[in-house]
């Protein structure tokens, strides 16, 4: 048996297997997270294990990096993250200045938001391969997706993109993304897999163990998941979050970074601070105003802040307020902002 947990307290963990769990994926968790420990859990050893086994080198050459990302917490962080690395970054934050930089600059490589304003980074990606049509360019285009849904991650990569990460992005997920789609000069296996090879791996294994394949499609192309299924998966992933007002092992790792010279901490929370008493009020005026997508885009925005930052009672709060505006609805929403307030000061 298998847990998906965002708690990496030690006590917890060891009171867990006790009870029969032997094995752990702490939130959020990528596909390829799944596949290895389902492979793990079924004591098959992952294809990543075996390549570093094999001494495969991940050093990458310096590159010009292209991101975009309307959190401004989210791309200092990247930023400080991939310049600590060697790399030069262009920063924009939304999907029309990303269209503009990736047609006028000379990028190695675009690292895209999926939810921006004014253009989002799917349509952004489909413009930037509409403009690719009929020439041998191709520009290595990453996505950076909240969710670890495959629905989400496969609309990604219908719109054009050619891998995938789930946010908050640390270098080793990143690192080897790069490598999976072969930019220019890195170095990548010709047994590292692709995103779609990948998507096909996890299948192979569900079918293995007798399980059906995921498939998130409907014949038409779009996805439908029912609102209430999704509202009790969130109720239940997020009950042991909002219990915790800062993930300790979060603040761990940031702490790590900051001593590695890769960010400042300090920087975060002051960014976390503007964008949180910026975003609040913003939250209490679309509630009056009945701005169900202005609802959604800040609370979106204030929980990538959040998760950054580990502050997860906020992030969710913030969360529920974002899947229910995305109904349209505006029930409980009162109370949510409540919670967000308090969180926010809690987190502060």
């Amino acid at each position: 048996m298998m847990m998906l947990t965002s708690i990496d307290d030690e006590q917890f963990i060891d009171a867990v297997r006790a009870e029969g769990i032997d094995h752990f994926l702490r939130k959020p968790i990528t596909q390829s997270d799944l596949l290895d420990g389902t492979l793990s859990a079924l004591g098959v050893r992952a294809a990543s294990d075996t390549q570093q086994a094999s001494g495969a080198a991940d050093d990458l050459p310096p590159l010009r990096i292209l991101l975009a990302d309307d959190n401004p917490t989210n791309r200092y962080v990247a930023t400080s993250m991939i310049e600590a690395f060697g790399h030069q970054v262009v920063a924009v934050d939304d999907g029309v200045q990303a269209l503009t930089q990736a047609q006028e600059a000379d990028s190695d490589l675009v690292l895209m938001d999926v939810q921006m304003p004014e253009m989002d980074g799917h349509e952004a990606t489909r413009q930037i391969r509409k403009g690719e049509t009929g020439t041998a360019s191709h520009l290595p285009i990453i996505g950076l997706t909240a969710n670890a849904m495959k629905g989400d991650r496969d609309a990604c990569l219908a719109a054009g993109m050619d891998d995938y990460v789930s946010k908050p992005v640390r270098w080793d997920a990143l690192r080897e993304a790069i490598v999976r789609v072969g930019v220019a000069g890195s170095v990548r296996s010709s047994e590292e897999p692709s995103a779609s090879e990948r998507n096909s791996e996890l299948d192979s294994v569900l079918e293995d163990l007798g399980l059906e394949p995921l498939d998130d499609e409907e014949p038409d192309g779009s996805v439908a998941v029912d609102s209430e299924i999704l509202a009790r998966l969130d109720e239940e992933f997020a009950a042991s979050d909002a219990d915790q007002i800062l993930d300790p092992a979060a603040i761990e790792e940031l702490r790590e970074m900051e001593s590695r010279g890769t960010i400042s901490v300090s920087r975060m929370t002051e960014l976390f601070k503007d964008s949180g008493t910026t975003i609040v009020p913003l939250l209490h005026q679309a509630l009056e105003q009945k701005k169900a997508d202005v609802l959604q885009r800040e609370a979106h925005t204030l929980k990538g802040s959040a998760r950054d930052l580990g502050a997860l009672r906020l992030a969710s709060a913030c969360q529920k307020l974002e899947d229910l505006a995305s109904q349209n609805s505006f029930d409980s929403a009162v109370d949510l902002i409540n919670r967000i307030e308090v969180a926010f000061k809690e987190a502060d």
